[in-house]
């Protein structure tokens, strides 16, 4: 299995689960004690954006809101986004900077 089959299978099982939450459930509380649902989704939404930084493609991405009013669509879309990051030629053969320091992209990817 490739890093990206990888992606891909954590991905949909992420995303199956976020599409279904119940509209009354984004407020119910989590194991995170300061965090309810969306506050978790928007958290794995915000990991996503940061993709694109940390291959060295994109800006660094702000704190804040990544799920907006459709939390579900939102959330999906961020999937999308990183997985083009990851799906680029060479991102997991070159050097990425991370928090970590240089890294090699598949080290980031595995262990980021």
């Amino acid at each position: 299995m490739t890093p990206l089959d990888e992606f891909d299978l954590a991905a949909s099982t992420v995303t199956g689960v976020v599409t279904a939450v119940r509209a009354d459930q984004w407020t119910l509380p989590t194991a995170c004690v300061d965090w309810d649902v969306r506050a978790v989704v928007n958290h794995l939404a915000h990991g996503n954006a940061k993709v694109a930084f940390w291959a060295g493609t994109g800006p660094p991405a702000p704190d804040g809101d990544y799920l907006g009013a459709s939390p579900v669509e939102a959330f999906t879309a961020s999937v999308a986004a990183a997985r083009a990051v990851l799906a680029a030629p060479g991102l997991f053969t070159r050097q990425v900077t991370t928090p970590l320091g240089e890294v090699p992209g598949v080290f980031w990817y595995t262990c980021g």
